[in-house]
């Protein structure tokens, strides 16, 4: 496109800003972190430091110099801080962490950092910033650096610790009022003037003369007093016990923004011109930049961007699309008149043609003063960037902008599954979509969104519907069981999500359930017993407090805790069907997973789960309707209906088989419907809750159904225009939660896990791939006709290599070709192929002898085979 000529025009190219981004960046993507098998126990002799009492600063900088003789062969760096570190060594940056976690399981990172060392003088710099709201149910937050570096024996050197040796002082470029991004989380976005301290901090020739000794910290609470002898240790409250950390360490890579897709100049906001030196942090962002012309280059050639002075009632914006949306630090390389004030907005998608703020109820807006000479600054938090607009707020004199972009943080996942449906591509496009969804909102744990970024045990179960297919990472969901067990309740009940971020405390009894069927997942696909005995008490304990909530006939009735449903318009008097149906799968699954385990309680549990299954069979169903009721109330059936309860009837066969098709018959029909309500009257799933309608009609013999629905109701959020991810809400402007279509300001988050199920319902319900032994050792085969999906291709991970499958559907025979890993026994369901006769079937093209079938399915073991099944 054309641009305004007076407005930004092209400088000489300067490609040594990208040079020095690549030595900011994790030394060109080496992973410098050791794994939980290969890393030694570190012989803690540290001690947590801080600044001196009378420095009141949220960001610490910390140096420690020290000379070596020598290369050394393992120089092994032990580090965490409250809340997250930044680690330079030399001048070059290094990575960030710790994962989170609650500071009584305090996570801390083992780096091996030989490599980065010299012989002679050596600096290791760290910049620590604190969050000063809580992160844990049982303790307060507090400021703190502990750092170790151990090397090799026989290295002749010593070691190295954070101590009152360490020299501190605080970022005076780093403001204390710099805001929260959201009320969900405690990151801030930036708030920084660069005319104040020095960006060469980290370097290894700064002079730190000036600075102030750490302070070592000790414990400050508790009764009787701390004495004043009292030695500081490792072990400090609130760290009373250190966690190695036992994820992979996050992937760093640099984004460079390409040209400008879009220049302007638009007018400054009435009561926003002022940015007099005591008003600069407050001054009101800008709510919204209309982008047109998007998908071109608002100028024609490569360079960095002169930006002139503008008028004091006017603002000069530069905006940039990455391309696809990332989590990442927003950076910048530029220059401008000392004094000025530059706005940098992210943004994952444009909203009304617009990158806006708030978007989906955050204000992801960094703010920087430039110091009058080159900077290169980095945000100290992530945002959701796709879109990344920079904002002069007022500008005395030209400006020059040489490049912009992200430093990017993903999760290493490895994506190994694989789907194929020549016939029906849109499903493919959905499965694609899923793991991308995936990919955007996993970081250091399974988060829900943009928006809120916690760790919810829902939200980790829906995730993994979709990771164990495609990635098959177990790490993930160990981490959130064991972190979400251990901030546990006294009387059972598990929060909603840990850590916790700041004072929200949070009660999902539905989640509670998901934490138990996560339990069984994850020893499902992990074979991971050791982990999934060590947290059977916790079970144990929440399973008998949801047992007090029930009533004489077994479900849970009007409970004292609250239960989420996905904010669903539902009747919540009495005994919902709905949230019995997650009660129902959390006790089927602990039975059956203290069954893998031999544990001899695992009958109490399932005569509870058949107790339930019976009263809601027997007493919620409404011949008339030929549905179930949303409740029971006082064993009186609701009048209210929705897809909710009915869903979980089919998913869990609650429904007996002629209940079943008259709900799929139902259920399954495309009609007009608003998205919270269908033309029928009934109160629809969300997104989130879509898993179980899809599963039910799957279920119920109506796949192909069931497909052609999932697309009409999902199509849309995967348009060209979009990020190709699976939203929150059917809409990104509107809401139905409160059971009628509102629109929201701020947007609604374009990924969310909950909605990445797709690939673990194509695996079961399209692939025929039922995991039905601990670590995937045995797998059902299960035929689900389609007219429509004749061929379908696809592997799936498992803790022994990968189980690949091929169905040939023709009109006489089906083929079905299975490549087994070791150790992993295949069982081809024949009732779901209409049991076949001996003499209609064949293996390798020879009869199948009477010693290969077994209880009614064909047995394989691990190596290729090809099943041919005659009609």
């Amino acid at each position: 496109m054309r641009f305004e000529k007076y407005l930004i025009v092209l400088v000489v190219a300067n490609t040594l800003v990208w040079s020095a981004l690549q030595a900011q960046s994790p030394t060109g993507g080496k992973d410098w972190g050791i794994s939980q098998d290969d890393a030694t126990a570190t012989n803690w002799r540290a001690q947590w430091i801080w600044m001196p009492e009378d420095e009141d600063a949220d960001m610490l900088l910390a140096r420690k110099t020290f000379r070596l003789s020598g290369k050394k062969e393992r120089a092994v760096l032990s580090i965490t801080a409250s809340s997250r570190y930044e680690l330079f060594i030399n001048g070059n940056y290094i990575g960030s962490g710790p994962a989170r976690s609650a500071p009584h399981h305090q996570s801390f990172d083992v780096l091996d950092i030989a490599d980065a060392l010299s012989a002679g003088e050596n600096v290791l710099a760290i910049r620590v910033h604190h969050q000063r709201e809580g992160v844990s149910f049982y303790g307060a937050s507090r400021a703190g650096l502990l750092a170790q570096l151990d090397f090799s024996p026989g290295a002749l050197a010593s070691p190295i610790q954070t101590d009152g040796s360490w020299r501190v002082w605080p970022d005076e470029r780093w403001q204390n009022a710099s805001p929260r991004m959201a009320r969900f989380h405690l990151e801030d976005a930036d708030r920084m003037d660069l005319r104040l301290g020095s960006e060469r901090w980290s370097d290894l020739d700064f002079d730190d003369s000036r600075w102030l000794s750490a302070r070592t910290l000790s414990r400050e609470i508790g009764w009787p007093a701390p004495q004043k002898n009292d030695r500081p240790t490792h072990l400090t409250p609130p760290w009373t016990s250190l966690v190695a950390r036992d994820i992979p360490y996050l992937k760093e890579s640099v984004t460079k923004a390409g040209q400008p897709v879009y220049a302007s100049s638009i007018p400054a906001p009435k009561g926003g011109a002022d940015f007099s030196a005591d008003r600069w942090i407050d001054v009101p962002v800008i709510s919204r930049i209309r982008v047109s012309g998007r998908g071109e280059s608002a100028v024609d050639d490569n360079g960095p961007v002169a930006i002139p002075a503008n008028d004091k009632d006017e603002i000069r914006t530069v905006v940039y699309d990455l391309g696809d949306v990332q989590n990442g630090r927003p950076f910048l390389d530029i220059d401008g008149p000392a004094g000025t004030v530059v706005d940098i907005m992210s943004a994952p998608y444009l909203l009304n043609e617009s990158v806006q703020s708030p978007i989906v109820a955050s204000t992801y807006v960094d703010r920087i003063v430039l110091s009058g000479e080159r900077e290169q600054w980095e945000a100290f938090y992530m945002k959701p960037t796709r879109w990344l607009a920079v904002v002069f707020r007022h500008l005395p004199e030209a400006a020059t902008l040489f490049g912009a972009g992200l430093m990017r943080s993903e999760y290493p996942f490895e994506q190994k599954g694989l789907f194929e449906v020549p016939d029906a591509p849109e499903l493919q496009t959905l499965w694609d979509a899923a793991a991308r969804t995936l990919r955007v909102c996993a970081t250091d744990a399974y988060t829900d969104n943009y928006r809120e970024r916690r760790q919810y045990a829902q939200t980790a179960y829906y995730a993994n519907l979709g990771n164990y297919p495609v990635f098959g990472d177990t790490d993930l969901q160990r981490r959130y069981l064991k972190q979400i067990a251990e901030e546990q309740l006294a009387d059972g009940l598990m929060p909603a999500y840990a850590p916790r971020h700041g004072n929200d405390f949070m009660v999902i009894l539905d989640s509670n359930c998901f934490w138990i069927r996560g339990l069984h997942q994850y020893l499902l696909y992990s074979g991971d017993r050791a982990t999934t005995r060590e947290l059977l008490p916790a079970a144990r304990k929440l399973l008998q407090l949801l047992h007090g909530y029930t009533n004489a006939d077994g479900l849970i009735d009007n409970p004292p805790q609250s239960y989420w449903l996905d904010h669903a318009l539902i009747d919540r008097r009495g005994a919902n069907v709905c949230l019995n149906g997650h009660y129902l799968g959390a006790l089927e699954d602990f039975a059956q997973t203290l069954e893998w385990l031999e544990e001899l309680d695992s009958e109490i549990y399932m005569q509870r789960a058949q107790k339930v299954r019976k009263t809601v069979r027997e007493q919620a169903w409404d011949p008339e309707e030929g549905l179930f009721a949303d409740a029971l109330i006082d064993r009186n059936r609701s009048e209210q209906f929705s897809e909710h309860g009915n869903a979980m009837a089919m998913a869990l066969k609650i429904a007996d088989s002629a209940q079943m098709k008259q709900i799929a018959a139902r259920l399954s029909k495309v009609e007009k419907h608003s998205f919270v309500r269908s033309e029928s009257g009934l109160v629809m799933v969300t997104p989130a809750m879509s898993y179980f309608l899809h599963a039910g009609l799957c279920e119920a013999g109506y796949a192909d159904e069931s497909w052609e629905l999932a697309w009409d109701r999902f199509g849309h959020m995967l348009e060209r225009e979009t990020n190709g991810t699976l939203w929150e809400e059917w809409w990104l402007d509107r809401t139905g939660r409160s059971g009628r279509v509102q629109p929201v300001d701020t947007g609604r988050s374009d990924a969310q896990t909950e909605s990445a199920f797709f690939p673990g319902l194509f695996a079961r319900y399209i692939l025929g791939i039922e995991p039905t032994q601990p670590g995937l050792e045995e797998v059902v085969l299960r035929y689900y006709p389609s007219n429509r999906l004749l061929q379908r291709n696809g592997a799936i991970p498992t803790p022994r290599g990968l189980l690949e499958v091929a169905w040939d559907v023709g009109p006489a025979a089906i083929e079905i070709t299975v490549a087994t890993p070791t150790n992993t026994r295949v069982r081809i369901d024949l009732a779901s192929l209409g049991m076949p006769t001996v003499d209609q079937l064949t293996i390798n093209g020879d009869p199948v002898s009477a010693e290969q079938i077994e209880d009614g399915s064909i047995i394989l073991l691990s190596g290729n085979n090809t099943v041919l099944v005659e009609q």
